[in-house]
């Protein structure tokens, strides 16, 4: 009788002890499982494209025109010429995605039915801005194709201001699309106030920056 009384003490040990490692079997499976989700690289879809840069445009199943349009150089008047198409296509201001849904556009419904396009960027022209003036070493700051650069780091890359700079007045002198220049006045000593960054100049190419001496 005590025997019987023993192993029914013992019974729930045992469902309980093979619970908790069904249990620990199961989260580490879970564990084991999960994984960070990678983050993906910087897009370029967004990236406007100019004179200079070298693009490629691939059409699913159609690798007779892929083969045309490995490599187009977009010339000084903003166009690429496509095969089969009789009018160039003019890119002036267009990013890489307008570009992709222009072709889209351009080849349904006359040549393809329904045309899977991708366009991506092969190279990028140089693209720069001037930093002269009163920095320690004047010259031409590339600008990342993938990020820009802003008006506080392009001085910072041009060594930084001298000892006789007179960052309040920094001047900005830019070419708009119809040729005609502008310039702006800017107080870069506002902008080094704040390290994130939110009241800082966005950059376009062939911006020249002037920091001037301060007046004694």
């Amino acid at each position: 009788m005590k025997k019987l009384e023993l192993l029914n003490f013992f019974k729930p040990l045992r469902l309980i002890g093979l619970s908790a490692l069904m249990l620990a079997a199961v989260h580490g499976a879970t564990t084991t499982k999960s994984s960070p989700v990678p983050t993906p690289g910087p897009s370029l879809t967004d990236y406007v494209v100019r004179p200079g840069d070298v693009i490629a445009i691939s059409i699913l199943n159609e690798d007779k025109l892929n083969g045309q349009m490995s490599a187009l150089k977009i010339a000084k008047d903003n166009t690429v010429t496509l095969p089969l198409l009789e009018e160039p296509l003019n890119l002036s201001g267009k990013t890489v995605r307008e570009i992709q849904q222009m072709v889209i556009d351009r080849y349904k419904p006359d040549y393809l039915k329904n045309p899977f396009v991708n366009v991506r960027v092969v190279e990028t022209a140089l693209r720069t801005v001037n930093v002269t003036g009163q920095v320690n070493h004047p010259s031409q700051i590339p600008i990342p194709p993938e990020r820009g650069l802003k008006l506080w780091d392009a001085i910072t890359q041009a060594g930084g201001l001298t000892r006789i700079a007179r960052p309040s007045r920094v001047s900005l002198t830019r070419t708009n699309a119809d040729g005609k220049k502008e310039t702006f006045i800017i107080d870069a000593e506002e902008i080094n106030k704040h390290p994130d960054g939110k009241n800082d100049w966005p950059l376009q190419p062939d911006d020249f920056i002037d920091i001037p001496e301060i007046i004694m």
